[in-house]
């Protein structure tokens, strides 16, 4: 448990998994970003196709 002040400057208890969760959400928001500037060339592809292109793009 960790615990964090909130707004009101009352302690609050947060479970420590939800503290860990919130650090690594931004690179799956980066993630994202980056695959949405590819999608609209891949709209017409089956979604096998579509996963295997956004597997590679991010691999690279």
């Amino acid at each position: 448990m960790t615990r964090k002040p909130n707004s009101k400057g009352k302690v609050v208890k947060a479970p420590s998994l939800v503290h860990k969760y919130n650090e690594t959400m931004g690179g799956v928001d980066l993630g994202d970003q980056l695959i949405a500037q590819y999608e609209t060339q891949f709209r017409s592809l089956k979604l096998w196709k579509k996963i295997l292109f956004n597997l590679l793009m991010t691999a690279t």
